[in-house]
């Protein structure tokens, strides 16, 4: 019983690592995050954010608005999906998005856009 547990483990967790190859794959055949996602890295840039970190999957973009604050937004690239993460001081999540992969990027900048003028207010 026991041993039949740990090969169905080891078989999910050996199918989880072969998507993620897969997936990693994919997006660098699309010329990495920075050039699959360029019009929304570049908005985040043309915002003042500075790409910090970059993965075969994911973006940091950091804004500096003053001494000791700081806030991320973070560009995940998961199984058909984009996932954006807005926090503060590199910790406290926000506001997520989740766009589908090849969602319009002017569409995804409307949405955050229209959270972060809200949010401000």
């Amino acid at each position: 019983m026991l041993t039949t547990i740990i090969i169905i483990v080891a078989i999910i967790i050996i199918k989880f690592a072969i998507d993620v190859n897969k997936q990693s794959t994919a997006v660098k055949k699309q010329g990495g995050m920075r050039v699959k996602y360029s019009t929304l890295a570049n908005w985040f840039e043309q915002q003042g954010c500075k790409l910090s970190q970059e993965t075969s999957s994911s973006l940091l973009f950091t804004y500096t608005p003053g001494p000791g604050a700081y806030m991320q937004f973070e560009m995940i690239q998961t199984f058909g999906t984009l996932s954006v993460l807005y926090k503060l001081q590199g910790k406290h999540i926000v506001k997520e998005w989740e766009f589908p992969e090849n969602a319009n990027q002017y569409n995804m900048i409307s949405e955050i856009e229209d959270f972060l003028s809200a949010f401000s207010r």
